[in-house]
């Protein structure tokens, strides 16, 4: 349960689900993704994702099964590779990236893989909450971002030191 935001429709507690993502969560997916990123991941992107060895994507959807955030990633050589992970505006700030991520992280602590990912420097929020579950900057990606040259900050969670940072 996350505390929906004030002055919406669907303020106070709200039921989430976590669970598998699927093909026809795809129109609702590329709404949050158009309003989440300067350069979205296209329908394509996603199917390919949803169909490749390794893939590992979980939607949080409200009671009545309206989709509010999503997180893609996949396990490369025993490290886990954050690829997407978006919540709609609305409900930024509720806990649902958290929720998603430690969904994540108890997969990762299950096998003792690693966990990592692409990051702005400038996405402040997304940054808080990375390094408030443990992640810690191994190196940069000079200009990895191609709408504005921004460097990507790459971050890792050493999953044996979980819970414990």
């Amino acid at each position: 349960m996350v505390q929906a935001p004030s002055g919406n429709a669907r303020s106070g507690h709200i039921d989430l689900v976590l669970r598998t993502m699927r093909e026809d969560d795809l129109p609702q997916l590329l709404a949050i993704e158009d309003e989440s990123f300067q350069t979205p991941w296209t329908v394509e992107a996603f199917r390919q994702e949803l169909q490749t060895p390794g893939a590992w994507a979980r939607v949080a959807a409200d009671g009545e099964g309206h989709l509010i955030g999503y997180l893609v990633c996949r396990l490369l050589f025993d490290v886990w590779h954050v690829l997407d992970l978006a919540v709609s505006p609305t409900y930024r700030g509720c806990g649902v990236a958290r929720l998603l991520l430690e969904e994540l992280l108890h997969v990762a602590a299950s096998s003792g893989d690693d966990v990592t990912l692409e990051v702005r420097p400038s996405n402040a929020a997304a940054l808080a909450l990375y390094r408030g579950l443990g992640f810690v900057e191994r190196g940069r990606r000079p200009g990895y971002y191609d709408d504005t040259q921004e460097d990507a900050l790459i971050i890792t969670l050493d999953i044996a030191k979980w819970g414990r940072a």
